[in-house]
This record gives structure tokens, sequence and C-alpha cells, in this order.
């Protein structure tokens, strides 16, 4: 795939870096409800990612199963920045959900995400990620 040169005075516009961000929120309500259709459907087809905790970069298959198991909380999201042009947004955002302690507690658990966006058509699918334990 080819991405388009972008001047270095390019950014993207105000409606797709809204478009993105809602896409974030899909990405995550869709991990929730263990909605496999819609949440593979965000990620294009060359997508490759490299989780929490993980010792190298994973395919669009592994991340999917391994998101799916996560469970139902959807995480508050603390959008940080975005960067990007006409066909490439990459949003940089603190994802806080919780996790079930030793003693049976819910813990807040704090990760750093990034996720690069492509357009497609008339819309976006996420090509790229990392995570950093927060």
């Amino acid at each position: 795939m080819r991405l388009a040169a972008q001047s270095a005075g390019a950014r993207p516009a105000p409606s797709d870096v809204a478009a993105v961000w809602a896409l974030e929120g899909r990405y995550w309500s869709t991990a929730a409800a263990g909605d496999d259709v819609a949440y593979r459907s965000l990620f294009h087809e060359e997508f490759t990612g490299w989780p929490c905790g993980q010792d190298a970069p994973r395919s669009k298959s592994w991340i999917s199963l391994s998101t799916l198991k996560m469970g139902s909380d959807t995480p508050a999201l603390d959008e940080r920045t975005q960067t990007g042009g006409h066909d490439l947004i990459v949003v940089y955002y603190r994802a806080t959900d919780h996790v079930v302690g030793a003693d049976g507690s819910r813990k807040p658990r704090v990760r750093n995400f990034t996720h690069s966006w492509i357009r497609v058509g008339s819309s976006w699918q996420v090509i790229g990620g990392m995570c950093r334990d927060g």
C-alpha cells in the first residue's frame, strides 16, 4: 500500500481527527462487547501492532483474539495528541480500566497507546499500534 506524500506543514482536517477519535472509542466498545466482526472491521488487513507485555509485534489475528478476551471493562480514554495529514492520522492516548487484584478488589490499570489510522475510501482503519504499561 502506498501512502500519499504529505507536505511538512500538512495537518489533518478537524473532521477527520474527530472521526478517528470516535473510531478509537468504537475500538474499545466493540472489544468490551466481544463483537468480533465489528472489532476486526476497524483493522486494515496489513495491521501490525505491539501489545503491552509482548516481546514482539503481532498481526491483526493475534491482536483481535487477545483483545476480545480482556473482558467487558471499557477503558476511559484520555486523548493526548494526534499528528498526521490527509490520509494518515496517528493518535496518542492513555487508557484507564480496572483489573481484579489478588484480593478480589478492582484496581485501576493505566496503559499508553498509539494507533496509526489510514484513510480507506471514505473511512479509516488502524494499520499500526503500540501499547506501553503506564
